[in-house]
This record gives C-alpha cells, structure tokens and sequence, in this order.
C-alpha cells in the first residue's frame, strides 16, 4: 500500500486532503496543483524546531528535503507565490494648478525673419514615349 500525506490549506484545518507518494519518493506537483491553484511550494512545521521546513520541487515533482522521507503523521501546507506589488496611487491635490508664466513673443514686424523660397516646375508627361 502506498504511504499517504496530509495537505491541507493550513496547519490548523479540519479540511485535510491525502495524497499518494510515488514509488520513487516523490509527489506530483500536477495533482496538488490542481487541487491547490497557484501552488508554488509545499512546507512543515519540523515538530523538532517548530520551524517551517520546504518541500523541494525536483523535476516538477515534490521531493523531501535533503533526502528526507515524507511524514504521515504531520499536514503539508501549500506555498503561493506573494501577489504582485500594487502601485499606490496617491489622491488628488486640492491646490490648484498654477499656470506658468508667458513668454513675450517678439512682434513679426520688428524682427527680421530669413525666408526661405521654395521653387515648383510642373512638367508636362507625354503618354506616346513611354517605354515598354
């Protein structure tokens, strides 16, 4: 009969689901992912330290750390990736906006402005001389 874990979304639930190990010591992290979208990690509370411990992810399965062997006896808790920071946006300023000041513009007439003359030929396209 094959060994079973305990995961559950954590450490404190009564909505506990079992899951398979697999022959070679490892749990699909397909089938937990299912189960748990989003799923990014598993993890244990060493009942040792009473620190969390993770569950290494080998070849998109989960394997025990440092060649551990899965306890029957403890839940299992899902990891999720931390979401995306948000940018705050801050509120509108009641202040209004001041204008900037102007620029005098120089009268046209009292500043010389350098031209530029732009010469157009038109040129007549006789159809019978065109080569074929």
């Amino acid at each position: 009969m094959a060994m079973l874990i305990k995961v559950a979304q954590d450490i404190d639930s009564n909505d506990v689901l079992q899951f398979a190990v697999r022959a070679d010591n490892s749990v699909s992290y397909e089938t937990l992912n299912g189960f748990f979208p989003g799923l990014s990690g598993l993890k244990y509370k060493d009942t040792n330290t009473n620190a969390w411990t993770c569950v290494e992810i080998v070849n998109k399965n989960f394997e025990p750390p440092h060649g551990d062997t899965w306890h029957s006896d403890i839940i299992y808790v899902p990891v999720f990736g931390a979401p995306a920071p948000s940018i705050p946006i801050q509120p509108a300023s009641s202040t209004p906006i001041q204008a900037a000041p102007s620029i005098p513009i120089p009268d046209a007439s009292s500043t010389p402005t350098p031209s530029v003359s732009i010469c157009a030929k038109t040129f007549a396209f006789d159809k019978s001389q065109e080569k074929v």
